[in-house]
């Protein structure tokens, strides 16, 4: 009643479990951001409307762009015209919850087509709504590169070739000198018809000896 002060009333809780609860949760979110940031695939995060909510760094670094300047953005908008189309089709497949792999055609910062392998998943809320995809991309320009140029070497090392069994009087032609006369894949030559290829004159004369 003096207005002297007779003790002090404390009121604890222990909050150690939310603590560590969410030093865990900071660890465990350190710990994903490094692995997406460090992942050898690109990882590209869109929202239901296709506009990016997230790149790693990965994906700049394969189209050349910044993060700022992919954020936001569609991804329709570093595409080629003709990925483009595929690509709309591809969010239709999303919203029925289809995951899929394709290729898509981007275009780097320096104008650049690059060829890519798309792994694309749905993303949806606990209630099911469709929030988005996700997409993982791999570089594979200079793979196919060297595919188209491994197949051109092929082709240009095999070289027709021909047997004729003059006893039995049948011929054999390869799958290449068919090719080189314009002949069926399915054609089956004989003595005569197999001459008639020959040019007339000293060709045929040539090859009749």
């Amino acid at each position: 009643s003096s207005g002297e002060i007779d003790g002090i009333m404390f009121f604890i809780n222990d909050v150690t479990e939310q603590v560590e609860s969410r030093k865990r949760i900071e660890a465990s979110e350190k710990q994903y951001r490094l692995i997406l940031e460090t992942a050898q695939e690109g990882i590209w995060v869109l929202d239901k409307n296709s506009r990016t909510t997230f790149v790693n760094k990965k994906i700049c670094e394969i189209l050349g762009f910044t993060e700022k300047q992919i954020f936001g953005r569609k991804h329709t908008h570093f595409m080629s015209n003709e990925s483009k189309k595929r690509a709309v089709l591809a969010l239709e497949s999303r919203k029925k919850g289809k995951s899929e792999n394709f290729q898509l055609t981007f275009v780097s910062k320096k104008g650049e087509d690059i060829l890519t392998n798309v792994s694309a998943t749905p993303i949806f809320d606990h209630a099911g709504k469709f929030m988005g995809s996700l997409g993982m991309l791999s570089n594979i320009t200079e793979k196919k590169h060297l595919e188209n140029l491994l197949e051109k070497s092929n082709r240009l090392a095999r070289i027709g070739s021909w047997e004729i069994d003059v006893v039995n009087g049948t011929v054999f032609w390869s799958d290449i000198t068919k090719e080189i006369r314009e002949a069926e894949p399915d054609f089956i030559p004989d003595l005569k018809t197999g001459i008639d290829y020959f040019k007339e004159g000293a060709n045929k004369k040539t090859i009749s000896q």
